[in-house]
């Protein structure tokens, strides 16, 4: 069993201080592996740390300079900031490496969907729409994500001058 999976489980089991200890160790000794460093980025951001998240960011940067997941992991710590604007752009940057990128794809019809005016903003609302249709194009399948969609196509649709998509 891979270290990270074994610190990941330990994480979902509660058992949070041993399973962030094992996936320092585990993004140690694979500096190089994008899904440590994001289950160790998520982790930081569980306990609020957001510069150790960041750290993490950096770390593989310095490891994987070309990699979309160091975009995606700068992305998740500008997001829980309320940097969206910063947000956004990294997660374009990381989508501009990896169009395929299922949850860049997710957490930015998220991001340009549900935080603050969103609805009053089209130029965010049209990118919530593309982002959302091209995770599911991906084959993206998250049930709460596709309620989120649909809802927000109900609204659309029955909105005076909804933007056009």
């Amino acid at each position: 069993m891979p270290a990270r999976t074994l610190a990941v489980a330990l994480l979902a089991s509660g058992k949070i201080e041993e399973g962030t200890k094992r996936l320092v160790a585990a993004a140690k000794s694979a500096p190089k592996d994008p899904l440590t460093a994001r289950a160790l980025a998520e982790a930081r951001l569980r306990a609020d740390d957001l510069s150790a998240a960041r750290k993490v960011g950096e770390d593989l940067q310095k490891a994987l300079p070309k990699h979309p997941m160091v975009d995606f992991l700068f992305a998740l710590a500008l997001d829980r900031e309320g940097q969206d604007r910063e947000a956004i752009e990294a997660y374009e940057k990381a989508l501009a490496k990896d169009e395929t990128f299922l949850d860049a794809h997710k957490n930015l019809a998220i991001l340009c969907h549900v935080k603050r005016n969103t609805y009053a903003d089209q130029e965010r609302v049209k990118k919530a729409f593309a982002h959302y249709e091209r995770y599911f194009e991906l084959g993206g399948a998250d049930p709460r994500l596709k309620q989120m969609y649909d809802t927000m196509k109900a609204y659309f649709a029955e909105a005076p001058g909804a933007p056009a998509r």
